[in-house]
């Protein structure tokens, strides 16, 4: 039986595994991406202990690929003029076919995104249970967070087997982090 390599570089700050062409020559030896060493040694810091999710000014230069200030209608009541139609109550409208795209083919702001709603649905999971999840349990992670990740943008994620081992590869990390920060808590308090 043949063990399965992973493609690439770990990067310690992110977590991700990443190209060869992600990283500088001393970001191989240092398992620090291009784009994780362009964040300040705070931020790097941060990150790699699992401080960042407080911290929202890390995130701040990303753009979300949606735009915030989009209204969307709250009432069930809300009406809409179709020219052909007339007033149409917009909760009786069809909703459209979400767009499934691959994992792969998300932007970086999405993948950020989609990252940080698995990230936060292990760590509640660790929380509840203090058990690292397995096969199934990571499929209900995943399922999770699509659907979570369906609510905040305007399409779905395809649930196939390359998103199926992202999310097992962001499972140890993240519980590291998570036993780090709860670890350093513990000598502070």
């Amino acid at each position: 039986m043949t063990k399965n390599k992973h493609q690439g570089h770990y990067c310690k700050v992110c977590g991700e595994y990443k190209s060869n062409e992600s990283f500088t020559g001393k970001g191989h030896k240092n398992h620090i991406c291009k784009k994780c060493a362009k964040l300040s040694k705070e931020d790097r810091e941060r990150m790699m202990n699992g401080d960042f999710e407080e911290d929202a000014d890390l995130f701040e230069d990303i753009e979300l690929p949606f735009d915030e200030d989009d209204g969307e209608y709250q009432s069930s009541d809300a009406v809409y003029y179709d020219g052909y139609l007339g007033f149409v109550g917009l909760d009786r409208l069809s909703p459209q076919p979400y767009e499934a795209k691959r994992y792969n083919k998300l932007k970086d702001a999405e993948r950020t995104l989609f990252r940080g709603i698995v990230q936060n649905l292990i760590i509640e999971f660790w929380e509840n249970k203090r058990l690292i999840p397995d096969g199934g349990e990571v499929n209900q992670i995943m399922n999770t967070a699509i659907k979570h990740f369906k609510e905040e943008v305007s399409f779905t994620v395809k649930n196939d087997k390359d998103l199926r081992r992202i999310v097992q590869l962001m499972v140890v990390p993240t519980i590291n982090k998570q036993l780090r920060r709860e670890n350093k808590k513990k000598e502070e308090g």
